[in-house]
């Protein structure tokens, strides 16, 4: 079994401005444990995919990140 848990923090930081904050815990349980580093490249992909992702939306959005 795999177990996810992914959490967005935004906090306010100065005037007309928000920190955000993305956490994303991945775990592979049981013998699948012993797979984690050959999925360690994908995991880290989909890390960047995440920030990206979210600066992009900021930009979109209110057009700045």
């Amino acid at each position: 079994m795999i177990t996810a848990f992914d959490e967005i923090i935004c906090r306010p930081k100065g005037i007309n401005s928000t920190e955000m904050v993305y956490q994303a815990d991945i775990c592979l349980k049981g013998f699948k444990v012993l797979f984690t580093p050959f999925i360690l490249c994908s995991l880290n992909k989909i890390t960047e995919i995440a920030r990206v992702g979210c600066r992009n939306k900021a930009r979109e959005l209110w057009g700045k990140a």
